[in-house]
């Protein structure tokens, strides 16, 4: 059974500038910006209410996410669902 929405993930081609506007059309800052090296990308998350949103950027031209974003541009790129029974997995819709 669905729960809530537990984060948005949005791909960007620049991190920093994508996180100026961020910080400023939610007035927020955000959680963490880190690097995720197995997965080849730069992330920072932003807590707005009970989910987050994420923003993240390729760190490597050959990745999935440069992929996906040399493919279809800037956007979303997955939302992630909570679940209340015990032991669920979120599922990634695309």
């Amino acid at each position: 059974m669905i729960k809530g929405l537990h984060h948005v993930g949005v791909v960007v081609s620049n991190l920093d500038e994508a996180l100026k506007t961020y910080k400023t059309a939610l007035g927020l800052e955000p959680s963490y910006v880190k690097e995720v090296k197995d997965q080849k990308i730069r992330v920072a998350s932003f807590k707005v209410g009970e989910s987050t949103l994420e923003l993240f950027e390729p760190t490597d031209p050959g990745s999935t996410v440069a992929g996906f974003l040399a493919k279809r541009g800037e956007g979303m790129h997955h939302i992630a669902k909570a679940n209340t029974a015990p032991g669920a997995r979120n599922k990634r819709s695309q």
